[in-house]
């Protein structure tokens, strides 16, 4: 091999790096369209008697551009917790799945970069054990909440983007909860 083609070859393959980010850069700008499905991990703070704890769990939605940098759409997440706490030293309070759907509208401050907000609704499960439990009931609750929360996602290949979190739920009965939560999502 002479001089000239591995030069030659050299230069095709810079030309080929240097041309990938741009490549990624504009299959970006189409990347917050459309379906995408993800999973999340997170810590949450709940009141009363149920405490903190780690949060992980699955989403999936659909995006579409209703105006110029402006994202509107639709998620649904099942998520479990690890939170819990003592009532007394007999019965625990734990937490369990969350279920919910939400709208998002987002910004497209970049073809890389969307900031968003959503509302929505959640069903939360907790749990009351005792232990010994004489009568062996089961001991759930439903509790139906509004989920107000916001983020910022950020396309790190040309099909995945990964996000950062927070949302507040308000429920019944006195319920709230804070969540900070990080995620990867993959768009089709």
């Amino acid at each position: 091999m002479n001089c000239f083609t591995r030069a030659s070859g050299l230069l095709a393959a810079g030309a080929a790096l240097a041309f990938t980010p741009a490549i990624a850069h504009a299959q970006s700008a189409n990347l917050f369209h459309g379906p995408y499905a993800g999973a999340e991990i997170g810590w949450e703070d709940n009141n009363g008697a149920l405490g903190s704890g780690f949060n992980y769990g699955v989403f999936g939605g659909y995006n579409a551009e209703v105006a110029p940098q402006i994202i509107a759409g639709v998620e649904a997440k099942a998520a479990l917790s690890t939170a819990e706490g003592d009532l007394s030293p007999e019965a625990e309070l734990r937490a369990g799945r969350s279920l919910g759907i939400a709208g998002r509208v987002g910004y497209l401050a970049a073809p890389t970069t969307l900031f968003f907000g959503k509302v929505g609704y959640e069903n939360v499960r907790t749990r009351l054990e005792y232990n010994p439990d004489p009568l062996g009931l089961d001991n759930g609750a439903n509790n139906d909440a509004i989920v107000l929360g916001g983020g910022v996602e950020y396309a790190v290949m040309p099909s995945a983007t990964l996000r950062v979190g927070y949302d507040y739920t308000d429920g019944e009965d006195g319920f709230h909860r804070h969540q900070i939560k990080t995620g990867m999502a993959f768009h089709f």
